[in-house]
């Protein structure tokens, strides 16, 4: 943690820095970190290191996925967080009624 808080100081409140061969974006700048928390994920994609090297464990599924892909793979699971769906499944794994 001092190593990320003397980077800071010293780089400022916007920089990259790399652990090994993955890249990390480090923003403490709120203006930024808003913007970034607006963004969609289809725009900001998967780091490449989850499709090269792990591609083969994960796949090709929603984890490693960007775009189009990603877009439809979303679509397809999204109805399965529906509340109403969480809450029957909560219910069958505790046999108590979920507010």
């Amino acid at each position: 943690m001092q190593a990320i808080v003397s980077c800071h100081t010293v780089l400022g409140s916007i920089y990259l820095y790399s652990t090994g061969n993955i890249q990390s974006l480090f923003v403490t700048d709120p203006d930024m970190v808003k913007e970034l928390a607006n963004c969609k994920s289809l725009n900001l994609g998967k780091p490449r290191y989850l499709q090269k090297q792990l591609g083969a464990l994960l796949g090709t599924g929603i984890l490693t996925a960007n775009g189009d892909l990603w877009a439809h793979q979303r679509k397809v699971i999204a109805p399965h967080f529906f509340m109403d769906k969480v809450k029957v499944k909560l219910f069958s794994l505790t046999n108590e009624p979920v507010s």
